[in-house]
């Protein structure tokens, strides 16, 4: 858990703050942006955390095997750290109904694919 916080606290200092000049030649429509930003924000956390949520894991069910262990904690644990994947899962539905052409455009822009700061950002668009 600590190595999976640890990583995602360093993905988030290394974060960029998107500008509606960086999106708006691709589209200004809110409901567009939104479920862009919402689904590239989700994408690049989970890719940066993707290696150790896979390491959690695989301890995480190797202690729950385990007769002593305490069950209840280690479902509260997996509940949080498996946020992160689900939110990613729930922002897919939004975004791939959006054109392939639109996708396309907006997956090409560099800061789109790297973390950034979800809540610096959204502060440009209002």
């Amino acid at each position: 858990m600590k190595a999976y916080d640890t990583k995602l606290e360093k993905c988030q200092q290394t974060a960029i703050v998107i500008t509606p000049d960086d999106v708006k030649h691709i589209s200004d429509d809110w409901n567009v942006l939104s479920s862009v930003l919402s689904y590239h924000y989700a994408k690049t956390q989970d890719l940066c955390t993707h290696d150790e949520l896979q390491r959690f894991t695989l301890l995480s069910a190797k202690l729950q095997a385990l007769k002593d262990s305490d069950k209840t904690m280690l479902d509260k644990y997996n509940q949080l750290i498996m946020a992160i994947p689900l939110t990613f899962e729930r922002t897919k539905a939004d975004y791939f109904i959006l054109p392939e052409d639109i996708r396309e455009q907006f997956s090409s822009l560099e800061k789109l694919n790297k973390p950034f700061n979800l809540m610096k950002t959204m502060e440009n668009f209002e």
